[in-house]
């Protein structure tokens, strides 16, 4: 009889609850709000679709359908063929093929009702969208000068998400916004010649955009000469700006620039000679047994003539390096004293900081198993010229880093008189910055400005070119300026000469 009962009771509570109620089988609603699509006009509510696509269905196909049944602009679906903790990975699309511009959506699939709503794109608001006409104003006279752009038979465009990047007409019509809409995004990209001025290339490119909106773009110019990366800042290899309610408002705004950013303010005027010396006495080869002989130097750089051997600096790449001598020649000034010394001419319109590195017994057994053997990554020497730099003589050590410092010119006034100004601040621990002034008077005068310890000896040298009338500056750094690791707290003398001109003041290093 218990038996009976227990069975009885058993029945009773299995008709109570269900079997689905223990084991559900999962499901799955998409759901994506299209009201910001459908107000841009982007999306027909009367006529296109929205699908599902992921790693569920190859992300392809549509019979993952979402529909919008109560008319409330969120199309959904509910589908039961998923399984319980299956990954799901999945972006929306709509008619004809258009996808998400955004990351994958991800949903983990548990038991019972699963229901995954979003906006497209995650855009929740709707914000107006305008046409404003912006000028594209690139100035080519560098790459003129350079003979790297021919204006004769090259020509210059403009790129960027406005148009796909697959180019933008330049045009100045004033057709309605769905006009200009779609000329934007046709595949055209010329800039034209200004009338005022035969570097400059302009063009109007109608933009269909909204407030916050980033614009990326680039210049270029034919055959595929493309600009850098990171012109605007470091935070995106395009250029970019970002649309206002200023510029939707006055419905137009400009961009100027020069290529590259770079005009003859950013590289060298002329040919410059720079004169570099590698003191190898006392320096060692890395890898290599201690104190062998030093029997070549050579050095690489990246920036034309200098150029940088391929990775591993193989023994094939020695017709990339340039040769230091220590035999008197070059303008080597005592043969065999382990200073190695060749002169380079960096050409006009050169970058004016370049970086480089010396090799010592390229592709010789002794030099310690490779050729780059001064010093690991990171280790590369810099040097920095003035625009106006004509000669200058550079000292290093092998083995030490060392920059060679910038420059100032500070204002465009002329100097009545030559003086040199105390530096400041001093005492200094640990830079300090010295400026001095040229009159007309020494205006194209050779330079120097050195750095002297107590005893007379040179410490550095932190000027040696030409340079025009005007005011400069440049910042003393003695582990950057000098061959020196340390410098130990005391008074030093820093000398300016000009011509016939000299005058020498004192500073002094704390520690």
């Amino acid at each position: 009889m218990k038996k009976l009962n227990f069975f009885l009771c058993m029945i009773f509570t299995l008709l109570l609850f269900p079997i689905s109620t223990f084991a559900q089988t999962p499901t799955v609603e998409f759901k994506c709000n299209m009201s910001v699509q459908i107000k841009r006009g982007t999306f027909n509510a009367a006529t296109d679709s929205v699908w599902v696509r992921g790693n569920f269905n190859s992300w392809e196909g549509r019979e993952y359908l979402l529909t919008d049944a109560d008319g409330d602009s969120i199309y959904s679906a509910v589908f039961t063929n998923f399984t319980e903790n299956q990954e799901l990975v999945f972006k929306f699309v709509h008619s004809p093929d258009v996808w998400e511009a955004t990351a994958n959506w991800s949903l983990t699939v548990t038991a019972g009702a699963n229901v995954y709503e979003c906006y497209w794109e995650n855009v929740k608001v709707y914000v107006p969208k305008h046409t404003i006409q912006v000028t594209f104003s690139i100035n080519m006279e560098l790459e003129r000068l350079k003979g790297s752009f021919d204006p004769t038979i090259d020509h210059v465009g403009v790129r960027g998400s406005f148009s796909g990047w697959c180019g933008a007409i330049v045009s100045t019509s004033s057709a309605s916004d769905d006009e200009n809409f779609e000329l934007a995004k046709r595949c055209e990209t010329i800039l034209t010649q200004s009338q005022t001025n035969a570097d400059l290339y302009e063009g109007v490119v109608p933009m269909f955009a909204e407030v916050g909106e980033i614009v990326t773009f680039k210049f270029y110019y034919s055959p595929g000469i493309w600009e850098k990366n990171n012109l605007t800042d470091n935070t995106q290899n395009d250029r970019y700006f970002v649309v206002s309610q200023w510029n939707l408002d006055d419905g137009f705004m400009s961009i100027e620039a020069n290529f590259n950013n770079e005009s003859l303010e950013t590289v060298l005027n002329q040919d410059a000679n720079i004169t570099f010396t590698c003191n190898t006495n006392g320096a060692s080869i890395i890898n290599a047994p201690p104190g062998t002989e030093f029997k070549t130097i050579h050095i690489a750089g990246g920036h034309l003539p200098l150029k940088w051997p391929d990775g591993g600096w193989p023994d094939i790449d020695s017709t990339k390096m340039m040769q230091l001598y220590d035999d008197g020649t070059h303008d080597d000034v005592t043969a065999e004293d382990k200073i190695f010394t060749t002169t380079i001419t960096f050409h006009a319109y050169s970058q004016l900081t370049v970086a480089y590195k010396f090799s010592a017994n390229w592709g010789l057994p002794t030099n310690g198993g490779g050729n780059d053997n001064e010093g690991g990554i990171g280790a590369d020497k810099t040097l920095k010229m003035h625009k106006f730099t004509t000669n200058a003589v550079i000292k290093d050590t092998f083995g030490l880093r060392r920059i060679i410092p910038n420059v100032e010119k500070l204002e465009n006034s002329i100097p009545t008189d030559f003086k040199l100004n105390q530096n400041y601040p001093n005492p200094f621990n640990p830079e300090t910055r010295i400026s001095w002034q040229l009159s007309r008077k020494l205006s194209g005068s050779f330079v120097t400005l050195k750095i002297y310890d107590v005893l007379g000896n040179e410490i550095a040298t932190l000027v040696n070119e030409e340079q025009p009338a005007g005011t400069y500056q440049v910042t003393f750094n003695p582990q950057q300026t000098t061959n020196h690791q340390q410098l130990s707290s005391g008074v030093f003398f820093y000398q300016l000469r000009a011509g016939n001109f000299v005058q020498t003041k004192k500073m002094i290093l704390m520690r």
